[in-house]
């Protein structure tokens, strides 16, 4: 039985990725989710406004 000339034909192979290539590729897709991931907190507005909690203290408690 004769092979098939398209699978044996150079467009149906997937050219092989280095390691290194995909570890490049997964550190700099890291980078940039860390990066984001660092501008969106710093632009994040959550500074709640101050409220001064007052409460007596008896004369007795100052001094311990």
């Amino acid at each position: 039985m004769p092979r098939s000339t398209w699978s044996n034909s150079s467009l149906s192979r997937k050219p092989r990725r280095s390691p290194m290539a995909r570890l490049v590729t997964v550190l700099a897709v890291l980078l940039v989710v860390l990066v984001g991931g660092m501008f969106f907190l710093a632009s994040r507005d959550d500074d709640r406004p101050v409220e001064r909690i007052e409460t007596v203290v008896p004369a007795d408690r100052i001094g311990q």
